[in-house]
């Protein structure tokens, strides 16, 4: 039988039978998906970035780091957002059908909500000079039609 050895930084090791180690390599794969969808939905406050400064007005170095960090987050919050935008297209013609066209606002405001705000994440949301929207805003004033 195959068994695979993990080692941990404190010379701690243990051995694990194949199917514990797909698992164990699995569950840490999640718990760092985790990890970064939690980075990426915190706001950066002044101890992340200490003062609002625009991504066009960085160095070099910071504009690479900002691109990778803006990148990786993207790639967790895009298929969330079109998610979340694909159920409001179904909640929102749903209520469209039901009524028979009677809650037209109604249904406006559930795509407006859904499929606006932000589709990807900018390096300029990590700095905290402009706010991550997941949600979008209704265009018109309650209770029109779009």
């Amino acid at each position: 039988m195959i068994v695979e050895r993990f080692q941990f930084g404190g010379g701690e090791s243990f051995t694990a039978r194949p199917r514990t180690a797909r698992a164990l390599r699995r569950g840490l794969r999640s718990a760092l998906g985790i990890g970064l969808v939690l980075l990426c939905m915190l706001k950066g406050g002044p101890g992340w970035s200490q003062s609002h400064v625009p991504f066009a007005d960085r160095g070099t170095g910071q504009k690479v780091a900002l691109v990778a960090g803006a990148g990786a987050c993207s790639v967790l919050y895009t298929p969330a957002k079109a998610i979340y935008a694909t159920g409001g297209a179904i909640a929102g013609s749903l209520v469209f059908l039901m009524s028979a066209g009677q809650s037209s606002a109604a249904a406006g405001r559930i795509f407006d909500r859904t499929g606006r705000g932000d589709w990807y994440v900018h390096p300029d949301h990590l700095t905290g000079v402009r706010p991550l929207h997941f949600r979008g805003e209704t265009v018109g004033p309650p209770g029109t039609a779009w």
